[in-house]
């Protein structure tokens, strides 16, 4: 399909070998195209989306987790972030960071605002929308990610919500970027 969203989640398995008759194991699912694929695997590790991927081109929205960092490097495929995800460590610090939190939170909502009243249009069209609305946003929340990085401590529940978006981002913003039929997140998997 040239763009695949994948998510990984342990469940437990019967094994009559293992104590207590049950061990972990991971069910990897990928989308796209239309398509739903379970692939179980008996581990977490990089070498099983890499296998799978073998000989994939094209684009791959997941969350943040590194085992995913190594097909990036081997294969042709461009990576998405997820900004749910983002979002997500950003609210877990509302409570404590209140005004940098919501200032965040803002931008996070404008953009998926856009994304909203986006949602029917074509490729073509929700792109040259995103590249006209939502980069600016974009642009402004990079800006103020980066002034935070700069004046919290950077093992502070802000620190660490902050050093994650800022991780992210070269994959954050693909969406905005380079194709209308990319999502700003990896809810359709997850």
């Amino acid at each position: 399909s040239g763009y695949i969203n994948a998510d990984e989640s342990h469940i437990r398995v019967l094994d009559r070998d293992h104590e207590n008759g049950v061990r972990l194991g991971f069910m990897w699912v990928y989308v796209g195209g239309g398509t739903v694929i379970y692939d179980y695997c008996p581990g977490r590790g990089r070498e099983h989306p890499s296998n799978f991927l073998e000989g994939y081109v094209g684009y791959l929205q997941t969350d943040a987790y590194a085992g995913y960092n190594q097909v990036e490097r081997e294969e042709e495929i461009r990576r998405l972030s997820c900004l749910a995800h983002v979002r997500r460590k950003i609210f877990e610090v509302l409570e404590s960071e209140r005004a940098p939190a919501e200032k965040l939170l803002a931008y996070i909502r404008d953009l998926y605002a856009i994304e909203s009243r986006t949602k029917g249009d074509l490729p073509e069209e929700r792109l040259k929308v995103r590249q006209a609305e939502s980069l600016p946003i974009l642009h402004n929340f990079h800006a103020y990610l980066k002034e935070l990085e700069g004046s919290v401590l950077p093992r502070s529940s802000i620190g660490e919500a902050v050093s994650y978006a800022h991780n992210q981002w070269p994959g954050l913003i693909r969406y905005a970027l380079e194709d209308g039929r990319l999502a700003i997140d990896n809810g359709l998997v997850e």
